[in-house]
């Protein structure tokens, strides 16, 4: 990450999809505030932001919308429903919050969401998965959409530099199956510029 980063230059990516392995607080805020770089990065269980977000799912103010689509596991086609359930302006992850105030951000705030699976199989609230993200999106249903292809597996990214510019472009995106190790990264023309997200 460090490598592209130096070779792009600020701004030049976009969007990093991480695992919860990368849910650091510092690190986050390192990438959002140094580097210009978004990061949607799954929430472990065992945070405060994760029993915040919990909490607010009960009550009216964060409610609930059904979503449905198709995936494709081990070549069987499956409907998956599920729930999901977002908020903005979270500030319940000091480290993440102190290091952006040692970046010059003093209000900086996160945006996270919970998916809970209704169908194939019925999962309790208690046992949702979250996604925490450094900037907002449109709803859940987009951060999920946006999350999910860093599950396909071993698509080889090849990045070429613009004319006229130290960014990097992506003429293949990379999906690396993440049980190497190795996030996902988007440059900033992959995505739409809307700040509604992707949808």
């Amino acid at each position: 990450m460090g490598r592209a980063l130096a070779l792009g230059g600020l701004g030049c990516l976009r969007l990093l999809l991480a695992d919860a392995r990368y849910a650091d607080g510092p690190l986050l805020a390192w990438l959002k505030y140094v580097h210009g770089l978004d990061v949607l990065v799954r929430l472990p269980a065992d945070r405060l932001l994760y029993a915040d977000l919990q909490g607010l799912a009960r009550t009216p103010e964060v409610p609930w919308a059904e979503h449905r689509y198709v995936r494709t596991i081990q070549g069987h086609t499956q409907v998956r429903r599920v729930a999901v359930a977002s908020a903005g302006d979270l500030t319940s992850w000091d480290s993440f919050v102190d290091a952006a105030r040692g970046y010059g951000v003093p209000d900086a705030a996160l945006w996270a969401c919970l998916i809970r699976e209704l169908a194939p199989t019925g999962q309790p609230l208690a046992e949702a998965g979250a996604l925490v993200s450094t900037r907002p999106w449109a709803d859940g249903r987009a951060a999920l959409h946006a999350y999910r292809p860093r599950w396909h597996s071993v698509l080889v990214a090849i990045l070429l530099k613009r004319p006229h510019s130290s960014c990097l472009t992506v003429a293949t995106v990379a999906i690396v199956n993440p049980a190497l190790g190795y996030p996902l990264f988007a440059p900033r023309d992959a995505f739409p510029t809307t700040p509604q997200g992707i949808c």
